[in-house]
C-alpha cells in the first residue's frame, strides 16, 4: 500500500535520511524503530507534509506522490499523531477534532455544535478519554492529551495511520484499550506504522518492522522471527550486555542504612491520600500505578511544587516543607522530569545554559559569572554522560531526545545530590539511551545518593528498583522487595488487588 524508495532529508550538513526505504501493507501494523536521531520521526513529519524531503520516491497504492504539506497528507489518505502535539491548547476536543472541517448550519454561518460534539463523543468512548467533549485541551494531562491526539488523526477517517510516540506517556491500561482499538481497524484494512521505544509493545501490537540507524534503514523484519536482543542490535550494531539483578542481600544492606526521606501520612488535596514511605541512602525506591494515582503529585509535594495539606517530610533527620524547587535544591535534591519540554529543556537556549540554569538561578543577581569556568564544567558533564552534541552553544533544540534527557541529569549534577526525584525520566527515550540513564542511577546509589523515581513502565521498575511501591487511589496499594516483585504482581496491585495480604496469607 506504501512504499517508500531513496528517501533523503538533509539539515545543513546532517543526514537525518539518507537512502531510507519502507514498505507496508494494509491491514499491517508495522514498527518504525531506531535509537533517538535515527530519523524516525523525520520521516513521520515527511510523510505527514511538516518536511520538504530532498530525494526519494513515496508510492501509494503504486502511484507516485509528491506530499508538500499536511492537506497533501490528508488528502492522500494519511494521517499522523505526534508526540509533540498537534492539538490548540485554548480549544476543547470538540473543536481540536474538527478544526479546520467544522459541520456548519445552512448559509456556511454557525458551527453545528451538535455534529462536533456526537464526533468528539464516538473517539471520547472509543478510546474511553476521560474528559468531555467541551473539555479545554491545556487542562488535560498529558497522557489524556496523547489520546485526544489519536482520536484527532483517527477522525479523519484515514487509509494510513501513523503514531508517532504517542504511547510514551500513556499508562498501561490506556496503551492496552489502544492497541484493542488498532487490532480492530487493522482487521477492517487500516495499514498502521507505531514509533515505540517500549520493546514490550512492538511484540505485543506489531507484525513487523523497519529499523532506521543513522538516517538509513537497516532492515526490515517480522517481528516473530525475532526478540529482543536482535532489535537492539540492529538499532544500535551492539548486542547488549546481560544484565542481573539485585540480590536479595544486596537490597538487605541497603535497609539498614539511614532513612534519607521519611513520608509520614501525607495528603495533598483529592490526590495523595495518607501515603507514608521511606527512602534509605543509596537506594532505588520505584513508585508504580495507573495514570493519575498520585504519583507526580506526590513527588512534586516532596519537592516543594506544590503544598502539601497534612503529613510530614523528614530529610535528612529534621522535618522540611520546601516552599519552592529553589529550597530543596540546596538542601541537595534534584528533579528531572520525563516532560522536559514542559519541564526541563529550554528548546532555544544553549546547552551550556541549560545546564547552568538551576545553579545560575541559586546566585546572587548582581554576582559575576565566570563564562570560561562554565564552558569547561559543561564539556566534562557532556563527556560524562555521552551527549552527542555539536558544540555546547547550540541550541538544546539541535538534540534527540535521549540527549535532552541527559541534559537534565547534567543540570543536577552540578549540586550535591543526596536524593533524587524521578518522574517517568526515560519516557520517550530509545533503548540504548535509557540504558545509559539506567546505568547513571546506579553510578548515583554508589556514592550514597538516594532515588525515588516513578515510571509509567513497570518493566523499567522491576529492572533498575531494590524496592517498588505501588499507588491506588492516592494511596500506597502494597510495597515490594527486590525478591518478591514480579510483573503479575505489579499489575495486580496497580489494578487495586492487596497482594500484600494474599502474600501474607499464602505464607
Amino acid at each position: 500500500m506504501l512504499q517508500i524508495k531513496g528517501l533523503n532529508k538533509q539539515f545543513g550538513n546532517v543526514k537525518a535520511l539518507n537512502n531510507a526505504y519502507l514498505n507496508l501493507r494494509a491491514g499491517e501494523i508495522r514498527g518504525l524503530l531506531g535509537s533517538n536521531g535515527s530519523g524516525k520521526s523525520t520521516m513521520a513529519k515527511v510523510l505527514g507534509g511538516l518536511m520538504f524531503k530532498n530525494a526519494g520516491d513515496i508510492s501509494i497504492n503504486g502511484e507516485t506522490v509528491e506530499i508538500g504539506s499536511p492537506l497533501d497528507s490528508r488528502e492522500r489518505g494519511i494521517a499522523v499523531a505526534y508526540q509533540d502535539l498537534s492539538l490548540v491548547p485554548q480549544f476543547t476536543i470538540e473543536d481540536n477534532l474538527t478544526l479546520g472541517r467544522e459541520p456548519r448550519t445552512s448559509g456556511w454561518k454557525r458551527i453545528e455544535r451538535k455534529q462536533t460534539r456526537e464526533e468528539a463523543t464516538k473517539w471520547i468512548e472509543k478510546l474511553q478519554i476521560n474528559a468531555a467533549p467541551h473539555t479545554l485541551v491545556e487542562s488535560l494531562d498529558p497522557s489524556t492529551a496523547s489520546l485526544v491526539e489519536v482520536a484527532k488523526a483517527l477522525s479523519w477517517n484515514p487509509k494510513i495511520l501513523l503514531l508517532d510516540e504517542v504511547t510514551a506517556c500513556l499508562h498501561h491500561d490506556q496503551v492496552n484499550r489502544l492497541f484493542e482499538v488498532l487490532r480492530e481497524l487493522k482487521e477492517q484494512g487500516l495499514a498502521i506504522i507505531i514509533i515505540t521505544h517500549r520493546f514490550d509493545e512492538i511484540f505485543k501490537i506489531c507484525d513487523s518492522a523497519t529499523i532506521l540507524r543513522n538516517g538509513e534503514t537497516v532492515t526490515e523484519i517480522d517481528i516473530k522471527d525475532v526478540v529482543e536482543t536482535d532489535l537492539v542490535y540492529y538499532m544500535t550494531g551492539k548486542r547488549p550486555e546481560p544484565f542481573s539483578r539485585k540480590s536479595t542481600e544486596e537490597h538487605a544492606k541497603k535497609t539498614e542504612r539511614e532513612v534519607v526521606l521519611s513520608v509520614s501520612d501525607l495528603y495533598l488535596r483529592d490526590k495523595v491520600k495518607g501515603v507514608s514511605i521511606d527512602v534509605h541512602q543509596g537506594e532505588i525506591l520505584g513508585i508504580c500505578g495507573l495514570q493519575g494515582q498520585g504519583q507526580s503529585d506526590f513527588l512534586r509535594a516532596v519537592y516543594g511544587s506544590v503544598a502539601f495539606d497534612k503529613g510530614t517530610i523528614t530529610y535528612q533527620g529534621k522535618s522540611v516543607a520546601f516552599r519552592s524547587p529553589k529550597d530543596a535544591i540546596r538542601q541537595g535534591i534534584g528533579f528531572i522530569s520525563g516532560d522536559r519540554h514542559a519541564e526541563g529543556i529550554f528548546p532555544d537556549r544553549t546547552i551550556k545554559e541549560n545546564i547552568f540554569i538551576s545553579k545560575t538561578s541559586l546566585r546572587n543577581l548582581f554576582s559575576s559569572v565566570n563564562t570560561k569556568k562554565q564552558a569547561a564544567t559543561t564539556e566534562e558533564v557532556v563527556q560524562r554522560l555521552n551527549v552527542k552534541i555539536g558544540s555546547i552553544d547550540h541550541s538544546a533544540s539541535s538534540l534527540s531526545g535521549g540527549n535532552q534527557q541527559k541534559l537534565l541529569f547534567g543540570r543536577n549534577f552540578l549540586f550535591d545530590l543526596k536524593l533524587v526525584l524521578l518522574d517517568d525520566p526515560t519516557k520517550g527515550v530509545d533503548i540504548s539511551s535509557r540504558r545509559e540513564i539506567h546505568q547513571i542511577l546506579r553510578d548515583l546509589t554508589k556514592t550514597g545518593t538516594s532515588v525515588l523515581i516513578s515510571s509509567s513502565d513497570h518493566e523499567e521498575l522491576l529492572e533498575i528498583s531494590d524496592r517498588i511501591v505501588v499507588f491506588y487511589e492516592g494511596r500506597v496499594n502494597a510495597e515490594m522487595t527486590v525478591d518478591e516483585h514480579t510483573e503479575d504482581l505489579l499489575i495486580s496491585a496497580m489494578l487495586g488487588v492487596r497482594v500484600n495480604d494474599h502474600q501474607e496469607a499464602g505464607a
